[in-house]
């Protein structure tokens, strides 16, 4: 219901972020770790919220598939090139430098807005996966948060009121794998004083 629920406010952002636990949840379905009865008890409400979506859509654009904002501004899309975006708006037109530099902003929103913390402690999160200890939940957790960046790279606009908000879904597990970062790190400087401790 939920990932139903966050489609109907921004369906490129649930499709980025929740891929990588639904094809998690393929795998296990495909080894048999869960069964089909809980496969259909999670798409019950993420269907019945996506059709509301849907009709929505066709009660005001006659197209179930065609947003009313689309079609009132057919070029505000993903992607690449001089018509993209908002024709009265000076972002008009996009380009991998344009996705750098909205990326860019967002991060820089993220890290001093809500974490406090200058733009490179992000490089925290990936202590987890340097030391090799990542497990599963970090794994799904880096590929979510990379993939909604990925998708939000590829769009005109950086989105940035009221902070980072394309960013918004991905920060606990931002906040998640930076903390299993610092206490790898604090673990890891601890044996360091250790070993410095015994040669003196």
């Amino acid at each position: 219901f939920a990932l139903g629920f966050a489609f109907n406010i921004r369906p490129m952002t649930a499709l980025a972020f929740s891929a990588p636990f639904l094809a998690y949840g393929l795998i296990l379905l495909v080894k048999k770790k869960i069964s089909l009865k809980h496969v259909i008890i999670f798409l019950i409400p993420l269907v019945l919220m996506m059709a509301f979506f849907l009709l929505y859509n066709y009660m005001l654009t006659d197209d179930p598939f065609l947003t009313p904002f689309n079609k009132y501004c057919p070029t505000d899309k993903l992607g690449f090139g001089e018509n993209i975006g908002l024709p009265y708006l000076e972002e008009y037109g996009h380009n991998f430098y344009d996705g750098w530099v909205n990326t860019r902003a967002n991060l820089k929103e993220l890290s001093s807005d809500i974490l406090g913390f200058p733009k490179i402690f992000l490089l925290i999160t990936l202590v987890p996966f340097i030391f090799r200890r990542a497990g599963i939940v970090e794994y799904l957790f880096l590929s979510s948060i990379l993939l909604n960046m990925a998708g939000y790279f590829c769009y005109y606009f950086n989105g940035i009121a009221f902070g980072p908000r394309y960013y918004f879904e991905t920060v606990l597990m931002i906040l998640f794998l930076m903390v299993r970062g610092f206490l790898i790190l604090h673990e890891f400087i601890k044996k360091l004083l250790k070993i410095g401790r015994a040669h003196v």
